[in-house]
């Protein structure tokens, strides 16, 4: 966890801001492994709707240079 908010620092605001909202991904990921919580069809969209979105917009200044 130490590591995860001192990497902060070392990106721009965009990036730690999308970054910090993914903490709900690992959550229910977690929960799912260690504390034998349920994974529903619901839960399972909404981190695969969640990580795509990371990686739209991570990713955009690569795609936007391969579109050009």
């Amino acid at each position: 966890m130490a590591l995860w908010v001192a990497g902060f620092k070392y990106t721009s605001a965009s990036v730690a801001a999308v970054l910090n909202q993914t903490s709900m991904i690992f959550a229910i990921i977690l929960a799912a492994i260690f504390l034998h919580e349920k994974l529903t069809a619901r839960k399972l969209g909404a981190v695969c709707i969640a990580a795509g979105g990371v990686l739209m917009i991570t990713l955009e200044p690569k795609i936007s240079m391969w579109l050009r």
